[in-house]
């Protein structure tokens, strides 16, 4: 990618994860959105960065080693995490060797193991089942476009998947048994892809044409209009809120707006692109991994959450616990996991790894400039 990192992408990823806090908890308020489209996101998201990565001269095995670097220390941190918390006695869920295994291997839900017991507090991080369906879906989108194909047929096997994906994540298709979570990778990832082909060319037609006023003055128009469009389907969700066959629509928003903020030719999208709003997004990911660990510990019959007075409070003030239990906590903890673990961690084995392949005496000139 030809520019510095795009903290706006980045705060568009924290919104979703937000969002998926709020989905993932037990507080029975009547207006909270009901909808898993902030994965769906992340999807989207990891394909549209992937595109990205074809021409950096990688090879199949780097590119799945820096995948696992990328996504195992948070995992292996929260099953650590809720190891310990199980043995001092303040949860009663625990992590079984199966659990670990299945994430750990990317085997849960890509069809052949499949998690059967997702978001069930008794079975603890089962939220991480978009694991394996966004692994092997990116390596087989990157082996894909890294191989002798023609362009054509690349795309032509990419929109077949696409369709594939997103026909049983509308219920237009009934996905075969074991499935439906690979098909949406397939259906996220391909759509990303997608669009960051769209955004290369756009950004290519638009580096030659003049910026006016009155072009950044469109672009922030439907900017606006999309954005607002996304926090409506996220957090509001007002449109389509009953209606199953507009489940597409929130995705093709996604697409619209990734390439959008990418290109960065309206005010709202350079507004949005701070460091400050970006530093969010980085935590996403070590937010979405360890929320549940406060919400067992207060409100799932744990130590903490037998008392009648939280109890009490929390009927009483929904909203307030809502925000500090589902929204604050795991943010805060998220972001501590993030530089404790997830940022030293991750660049320790990245270190590794390259000192590794480049010890080897059949790495050529090429694979030592990728790494």
């Amino acid at each position: 990618m030809s520019r510095s990192r795009l903290h706006n992408l980045d705060f568009l990823k924290f919104l979703c994860c937000i969002s998926i806090l709020i989905v993932h908890s037990q507080f029975d308020l009547p207006n909270l959105p009901r909808t898993s489209v902030g994965v769906e996101f992340f999807f989207v998201l990891a394909g549209f960065f992937l595109f990205f990565s074809f021409d950096r001269g990688e090879i199949g095995v780097d590119f799945a080693a820096k995948r696992w670097i990328r996504l195992m220390p948070v995992v292996i941190a929260s099953f650590i995490a809720v190891i310990i918390l199980h043995k001092a006695g303040l949860i009663i869920q625990r992590t079984d060797v199966k659990d670990v295994l299945m994430t750990v291997f990317f085997v849960r839900n890509i069809g052949l193991f499949n998690d059967v017991k997702q978001l069930n507090f008794q079975y603890d991080n089962s939220h991480l089942w978009f694991i394996g369906p966004l692994f092997w879906c990116s390596l087989f989108y990157f082996t894909l476009f890294r191989s002798n194909m023609t362009r054509s047929a690349k795309y032509l096997i990419t929109a077949f998947l696409v369709y594939w994906g997103y026909s049983a994540f509308l219920n237009f298709l009934r996905p075969l048994p074991r499935t439906f979570e690979i098909m949406r990778g397939f259906g996220g990832v391909g759509f990303g892809v997608v669009a960051g082909s769209f955004a290369s060319a756009f950004s290519q037609y638009f580096h030659f044409r003049e910026d006016t006023w009155q072009c950044r003055l469109l672009f922030t128009f439907v900017e606006i209009f999309f954005f607002v469009t996304l926090i409506d389907q996220l957090f509001i969700n007002v449109i389509g809120r009953h209606e199953h066959h507009l489940k597409f629509y929130p995705i093709v928003i996604f697409f619209v707006l990734i390439i959008l903020f990418y290109l960065q030719k309206g005010y709202l999208s350079r507004l949005l692109n701070r460091p400050w709003l970006g530093i969010f997004g980085l935590w996403s990911y070590s937010i979405y991994a360890f929320q549940y660990i406060p919400q067992i510990i207060v409100t799932r019959g744990n130590v903490i959450g037998d008392m009648s007075a939280y109890l009490e409070w929390r009927i009483s003030h929904p909203v307030v616990g809502l925000l500090i239990v589902n929204i604050l906590t795991p943010t805060v903890l998220g972001g501590g996991i993030y530089y404790l673990v997830e940022k030293p961690v991750g660049s320790l084995l990245g270190k590794l790894y390259k000192k590794v392949r480049l010890e080897k005496p059949e790495m050529t000139e090429t694979r030592r400039e990728a790494l």
